[in-house]
């Protein structure tokens, strides 16, 4: 489902005209959307730890320096997991209480001992040791708001670090940071902050790689979808989904204007279709995970401690 298909949906489920009117035009119903996958969906999708929306993203350690900043784009500032890797040793990094922090040391291989998460800070500890690799974050990327069809466009071309568009770029589009995404089920983000420093016409030319070489990201391939840093150009849910938001959708809508009869009708069927839906969401993958343990053969050739 594209965001016209979303907006039309919204429209029929909630009997909405297509007209000018404030409170009623595609922006509008995009921005209901919007407000309904934060309040609605996004939170439910987290509580069930299923990696949806789950991103990686690698910093470079500098010895000295032991304060590092959450990825700018995890939702909710929320962090999934921390790891260092060095010299191709991947070791996950647990988070300590302050009470803890009198007893703690630097262990014998220089990896922390820790991590304190202040703010949007992750501090490792102790705070006088010196770290060497990278600083692996996984978190939950936040969906990127939704942007009217005119104003997104797909990839027809890449040639190098150019990328060809299916029309001229939107006039107000501007070198900077832009995203890239899929346009299969999810929108999930092929890469996101890369800076494109030239638009001429329907060329993009990028100065981040765009092949899949950084850490985190995957190539880019024609069909998806170029949208400024921060926006997208479909509901970033499962497809199965997006009949969700369009219903939700309508009870923000319906709560603006002060409808109770409409309240009372969407917040029932929303309801209903999150508990239909819920069993469904609740697992992912129906085979159970393998436990890897501390001699495995797999656990020694992925060279995990």
């Amino acid at each position: 489902m594209t965001n016209a298909d979303l907006i039309e949906k919204i429209r029929a489920i909630g009997g909405i005209p297509n007209t000018e009117v404030l409170g009623a035009r595609d922006e509008d119903l995009l921005a209901r959307a919007d407000e309904s996958l934060t309040t609605h969906l996004l939170p439910k999708l987290l509580e069930l730890r299923e990696n949806y929306y789950v991103r990686r993203q690698r910093t470079a350690l500098t010895p000295g320096v032991t304060r590092y900043r959450l990825p700018a784009r995890a939702s909710l500032n929320k962090l999934h997991g921390l790891f260092i890797v060095r010299d191709d040793v991947f070791q996950e990094i647990d988070e300590i209480d302050y009470e803890e922090l009198n007893e703690i040391q630097t262990q014998a291989d220089g990896h922390p001992a820790g991590y304190l998460l202040e703010g949007n800070t992750i501090l490792l500890v102790p705070e006088n040791g010196s770290y060497t690799g990278s600083l692996e974050f996984a978190f939950y990327a936040r969906p990127g708001l939704l942007l009217l069809p005119d104003d997104v466009r797909q990839i027809t071309d890449i040639t190098g670090d150019e990328v060809t568009l299916d029309a001229d770029a939107p006039t107000a589009w501007a070198p900077g940071l832009f995203d890239a995404h899929s346009a299969q089920s999810g929108a999930e983000l092929s890469l996101w902050d890369a800076t494109v420093s030239d638009i001429t016409d329907d060329v993009l030319t990028f100065t981040d790689p765009i092949d899949g070489s950084t850490f985190g990201t995957s190539p880019l391939q024609v069909g998806d979808y170029i949208v400024p840093a921060g926006f997208s150009a479909l509901p970033c849910l499962p497809a199965e989904l997006h009949g969700l938001l369009a219903r939700a959708a309508c009870l923000q809508l319906a709560e603006s204007l002060g409808d109770t009869t409409k309240i009372q009708v969407h917040a029932g069927l929303l309801d209903k279709a999150f508990k239909s839906m819920g069993s469904a969401m609740e697992t992912r993958i129906d085979t159970k995970p393998i436990k890897l343990g501390r001699n495995t053969t797999l656990k020694r050739r992925l060279r995990f401690r």
